[in-house]
């Protein structure tokens, strides 16, 4: 029997998407998206015979 964890993006750390580029656009300069994905993780259990 195997049991498997897997963590992705542990720590929760955000990576923000660069700030709105249109000028005449009303989300000028506001960051409203991230790059990332939230915390992640899997449990795994593997029975072999």
């Amino acid at each position: 029997m195997e049991f498997r964890a897997e963590f992705f993006n542990i720590f929760n750390r955000v990576q923000f998407a660069p700030p709105g580029e249109q000028l005449a656009a009303s989300g000028f300069g506001i960051v409203s998206a991230q790059y990332n994905q939230p915390r992640l993780i899997q449990f795994a259990l593997r029975l072999s015979f």
